[in-house]
């Protein structure tokens, strides 16, 4: 799980700041706000990352928060999931992708609610995990790849 209070508050995310956590890179697509960790005192403690009050698209009142974050994972996973606080503008919508970056599903996270969403799939197939909505941060990145049968190693006594 990287759950981003690895550094403090206020500081900015870098696209390879969770490589030795086999995530390729984390990007802000939007160029909204400023990409950091900021402490959410009614959340898990104690950093979020997203745009801050300055991540804003102008559609709803200057509320700030919006962004559009992508993952991109060093294996290809088989499930993926996030925490979602405070989705006042939202809803969010995650989506995840293939290596090709060919759409695979999307989901809608309720408006509203802080929430933990994601994605669990029969094989490994997501490469990359997106997450676009408006008010928003996000925590608790979790996820998982299973080991192909060829690949394990061993012996089975009957």
């Amino acid at each position: 799980m990287i759950n981003f209070d690895d550094q403090p508050s206020g500081t900015l995310v870098g696209v390879s700041d969770y490589l030795a956590q086999d995530v390729t890179s984390i990007r802000e697509l939007e160029g909204l706000g400023t990409f950091a960790r900021y402490g959410i005192s009614r959340q898990s403690q104690p950093n979020y990352i997203g745009t801050g009050r300055n991540g804003e698209r102008g559609t709803d009142g200057n509320l700030g928060w919006d962004s559009t974050i992508e993952f991109q994972f060093t294996n290809l996973v088989n499930q993926v999931g996030i925490g979602i606080a405070d989705s006042q503008g939202g809803p969010e919508i995650l989506s995840i992708y293939d290596t090709n970056y060919n759409f695979l599903e999307s989901f809608t996270a309720p408006k509203g609610a802080s929430t933990y969403a994601g994605f669990s799939r029969a094989s490994n197939d997501i490469k990359y995990f997106e997450i676009k909505g408006d008010l928003f941060a996000v925590d608790d990145l979790q996820f998982q790849f299973v080991p192909e049968p060829s690949t394990i190693l061993g012996t089975i006594t009957l």
